[in-house]
Order: structure tokens, then sequence, then C-alpha cells
């Protein structure tokens, strides 16, 4: 009899454990089909469930889960959710609230600088300084993120939509939030509303400023941090980390190469071959920070396609990189990837060789993409559903120790 009361308290025990294991992962990976699956069967079903002091069915079979209108409903609540935020919210309102803003954006750009001199250097400082007012942005830089895009806050506005790309930075005006992209961008509009000439972007190591061109010379406006004109070198020493590739761009959606102003570069030549040794054309070459935290990070606005010698050369600043070449024909290609670690001044010779095995077949990123929105929600409910039949075991399991305890 103790020893059968013993095993059920301890199978009670490792199931309640491994339910808020799997719990804690969801919320630590940041992602939307995880995290909040597993905030909602937490917060929500589980006081639900415990309520129903009557289940002590032990056998939970998975018609019984199905049926649960509990789940699917919940389900059904989480996909529109995922649609409205995810697409909606992206493709649709942010350029709307992007274009009224725009509209307006004159009027706020002549109440920044409202009785200041015709002076750029006073002009920048004042837009500098209405940036970093907390009372016009909130910077959401170590809050807790999920898919770097919805934030949880506790203070106001509780919760920010981030910009997904870099097309409608004036939906900053309404969100009242971002981080580093956020600010800099929204500098950069109000800034050349003001006749002022603006950049700057840094994403191998995940970090945006600007630069403003004032007399001749080009200097840093860094209102997320924020610092005010520092020297180009202060990325590199203040964040003691390499910087691998800066790049500047302009409203009108020039892009220009920064990196040598930052840092002292190095030459990376990269050849791309068969496996007969045959140069091949057209290869796209894709590159990859890892100097920050030591994490992978891809630098974009830096891809190159291989001539007909099957060459590419470029100039990063010195660090730990991950290079990752594509060959598609139509739909489907060959990729291979190499990492290697870069020496400031010094020229680094790269060859890759493209080998057409199972191995390192790929398909267009377009076809990766769509099968990714897909796959996202049936994952999503495979996780919904296996946190709810576990939950409901934990539940069996307290009410027959309640049961049993209430008998003895």
């Amino acid at each position: 009899m103790l020893r059968n009361s013993l095993i059920k308290h301890s199978m009670c025990l490792v199931l309640s454990l491994l339910l808020l294991l799997f719990l804690m992962s969801g919320v630590y990976y940041k992602t939307y089909w995880l995290t909040i699956p597993s905030v909602i069967i937490f917060l929500i079903f589980f006081p639900i469930l415990l309520a129903r002091r009557k289940e002590t069915q032990t056998y939970i079979s998975l018609r019984q889960v199905l049926k649960d209108k509990l789940l699917i409903i919940t389900f059904v609540i989480l996909l529109i959710s995922y649609l409205i935020l995810y697409y909606i919210v992206p493709f649709y309102i942010m350029p709307l609230v992007d274009e009224e803003n725009r509209k307006s954006l004159h009027f706020l750009t002549s109440a920044i600088l409202r009785d200041s001199k015709d002076d750029d250097i006073e002009k920048t400082q004042r837009i500098y300084e209405w940036m970093i007012d907390p009372n016009h942005l909130t910077n959401i830089y170590r809050d807790y993120k999920i898919d770097n895009y919805i934030v949880f806050l506790l203070r106001p506005p509780f919760m920010c939509l981030r910009l997904t790309g870099e097309k409608y930075p004036l939906w900053v005006l309404f969100s009242k939030c971002g981080a580093c992209m956020e600010y800099s961008l929204l500098f950069r509009e109000i800034a050349n509303s003001a006749n002022l000439t603006v950049s700057v972007h840094n994403p191998g190591e995940d970090h945006n400023w600007d630069e403003v061109l004032i007399n001749g010379e080009w200097i840093i406006v860094d209102s997320s941090l924020p610092v005010f004109n520092p020297t180009p070198d202060f990325y590199e020493v203040k964040r003691n980390l390499n910087v691998s590739y800066v790049y500047g761009e302009y409203p009108n959606g020039t892009i220009v190469n920064l990196t040598e102003r930052y840092t002292n570069t190095s030459l990376v030549k990269i050849l791309v071959l068969d496996e007969d040794n045959k140069p091949i054309e057209f290869a796209n070459i894709q590159f990859y920070s890892f100097n920050l935290n030591n994490q992978e990070r891809e630098i974009k606005h830096l891809e190159c396609f291989t001539d007909q010698n099957g060459s590419c050369n470029v100039r990063l600043g010195g660090g730990k990189y991950k290079i990752k070449v594509i060959k598609l024909d139509d739909f489907v290609g060959y990729f291979n990837e190499v990492s290697f670690e870069l020496i400031e001044g010094e020229t680094k010779g790269v060859t890759m060789v493209l080998k057409k095995d199972l191995m390192h077949i790929t398909i267009h990123p377009f076809i990766q993409r769509i099968g990714m929105e897909i796959l996202a929600p049936i994952l999503g409910f495979t996780w919904l559903f296996f946190l709810y039949l576990l939950m409901r075991k934990v539940i069996v399991a307290i009410n027959n120790l309640k049961h049993r305890s209430i008998k003895t």
C-alpha cells in the first residue's frame, strides 16, 4: 500500500516537473508557436482543468483530447492572431500608417526645430534630443521579444510591434517604441525632412546608427545607445568586438560600403569550383558574422555572384565568419559552407567546391519560406496538443492523489 502511494506520488512529481520543463522551454525559445501556447497552457488551461476535480481517468485517448472544444477554440484564436500580427499588420497596416504619418512629417520636424537657428549641427542636436526623450520613444532593447517582433514591456506601451524590415520607418511614430533599427530609421526620416543627409547599418554585429553630413564632414549620431558624435572606432572599442561590415543607406535607397571608415579591413578572395575543378559562374555567396557573442548573424546587403572565373572578392573587418555558396537551377540547387577567421590587413583565399549530392542539396529560398510558413502552425498545434495532453495527465495524477487521501 505504502509502495503504491510512493509510486503514484513520484509519477505525479515527475509529470509535473516534465510539464514545467517544457513550459519553460517554450518561453525560453521566444517564438510565437512555442511561447504563446506555453503561456496559455500555464495561465489559462491549468487553472481551468484543475477546477475539474472529477477528472480521474488514467487513460486519455487522442480522440478525447481532439474533441475538447477548449483546445480547438484556443488553436483557432492563436491562428487568427498569428495571421493578423504576422501578415495583416506588417503588410497592410504598417504601410497605411507610414503613408499617413509621412503626410504630416514636416509638421513634426517643424515642431522639433522650432526657434532653432538655420544651422545643421543645431538641427541634428535638436532631432537627437527629441529621439532620446523617453516621452517620445521607448527603447525596448533589453525587453522580452518573441521572434524579435512582438515585445512585451512592464511600462507603456506594454506591447510593441517592431518593424519587420526597413520599408515603413514612420510606423514607429505610431508604435512609439523600438530598438536601434527603429531609432536609426526614424532619425533618418526626420533628418531628411530637415534637409540633412544621413546613413548607417551594421548587420553583422546587429546594430544600427546614423551619420549626418555637416560642413563636409560625417558625424555619428546613435540615438538608441544614446551617443552623439563619437569617433568611428567607438563601436569596436565600446562593444569590445570586431566590426565586420558597415553600409550606409540613404532615403532614396542608395547603398554605399562604409566599412573602411569604421575598421581595418582584409581582402577575401573566394573561388567556387565544381567537382571537376571548373569555375562556377553566377553562384550566390552569402556571408555570416560570429563577431557578436560568437552567434551567427547574416550580413545583409553583402552578397555577391561569382564571375566567369568563379571568383568573388570582398573586404571585411577582422573576426570569425562563415561563407555559404548556393547555385540554383530553377527551384533546386546545391550549396556548401566554410568557416574561417580573418586577421585585419591580411588577404584570405577561400576555395569552395560545390558537390552535387544529397548532403548539399537545397531549394529556392522562396519555397523554403512558404514551407516554413505552412509548417509553423502545424508545429504550433502539435506543441499545444502535446502540452495539453501532458497537463491533463498531471491534473489526473493530482486528482487521483486527492481522492486517495480523502478515502484514507
